[in-house]
């Protein structure tokens, strides 16, 4: 599956907000680690803004998380 071709989506409803999540967490546990992980790069291309030119950054970004304090 690729998030970003439309393609295979399917819309369905659910009666309730626990019923959704129940069905999404069926649907990733029946997912293969590659399929998540291409998901996920997917993702993380869109949200660093190189998904539509396919043109990575030189440079690797890392995320640094510092502690609430």
């Amino acid at each position: 599956m690729n998030p970003l071709s439309r393609s295979d989506w399917k819309i369905r409803t659910f009666d309730s907000f626990e019923e959704a999540e129940a069905s999404e967490r069926r649907e990733r546990a029946e997912m293969t680690g590659e399929q998540r992980l291409r998901i996920t790069e997917s993702l993380r291309a869109i949200h660093y803004g190189y998904a539509e030119s396919g043109v990575e950054p030189r440079l690797e970004r890392t995320l640094k998380v510092l502690p609430v304090s």
